[in-house]
């Protein structure tokens, strides 16, 4: 029993130095600012126009509340960005409920001075939803561009021989070297779209013990050797073929 009643008023004790650490905290401070409800952008622009008043009334020290989300994290780049950033002499983290750290804790000088909101840099914070959808449209018009030119395409399009190379059962460097031949010349013939098969890897076939033929390899490697400085300007574009012409096994190359 009087271990029960030790433990609890251990508790006690520790809870009500929670509580008397906040208040110690709240009253150290000439203004509490509580920005936990506002957006990352909307805070930190609450927050420079409350900061103006604080210096043109001569307070020292702010206790800025974020909560322990994004305008946490994004808080000290974002004062970094200020045009106020000369006003903070120290900011430290704080935690206001003795768990962990949900507020900042900002020394003001004195003498820095500014009459009026008009003198903020406004900094503007993309929210994460914004972005996202930009890349997705980004992606979207990539993805748009390269179907377009698999267009040039049609499902039942038989390539003749001269247009068409097959890379199975070839050798990294004999591919390679291949590659780089039938470009040239099917850009030297005006050939405006051919057709490469890489294959998908052997699988485990017999080719697999040896080491030139590496699965998948050839494949792995096509989209960079487009970039090789022998026929990079030969061509516009490439792109996956459709599955009638080898699908994930092979590429149409777009040329100039």
């Amino acid at each position: 029993m009087f271990k029960r009643i030790f433990i609890y008023l251990s508790l006690s004790v520790l809870v009500c130095n929670n509580v008397y650490s906040k208040n110690d905290i709240i009253d150290s401070h000439d203004a509490v600012i509580q920005l936990k409800s506002n957006g990352v952008v909307k805070g930190f622009q609450k927050f420079e126009k409350l900061l103006i008043e604080s210096l043109n009334e001569g307070k020292k020290s702010l206790l800025v509340e974020t909560g322990r989300g994004q305008f946490f994290k994004k808080f000290l780049s974002l004062i970094d960005q200020s045009s106020l950033k000369g006003s903070i002499l120290k900011i430290d983290p704080v935690s206001t409920d003795g768990k962990n750290e949900n507020a900042y804790s900002l020394k003001l000088d004195p003498a820095f001075h500014v009459e009026s909101a008009e003198h903020l840099t406004v900094i503007e914070v993309p929210s994460t939803k914004i972005v996202s959808e930009k890349k997705k449209q980004k992606q979207k018009v990539e993805k748009s561009a390269k179907n377009t030119e698999a267009s040039f395409v049609s499902k039942d399009y038989v390539f003749p021989e001269q247009d068409e190379l097959n890379l199975h059962s070839k050798s990294v460097q004999g591919a390679y070297n291949l590659v780089m031949d039938f470009i040239e010349d099917a850009h030297h013939m005006c050939k405006k779209v051919v057709l490469v098969i890489t294959g998908k890897g052997n699988h485990g076939s017999r080719y697999s013990k040896t080491p030139e033929y590496k699965v998948g390899k050839i494949k792995q490697l096509f989209p960079e050797w487009l970039k090789d400085p022998r026929i990079k300007d030969l061509i516009k574009d490439y792109a996956q073929a459709q599955g009638v012409h080898g699908g994930g096994g092979a590429f149409y190359v777009i040329l100039k």
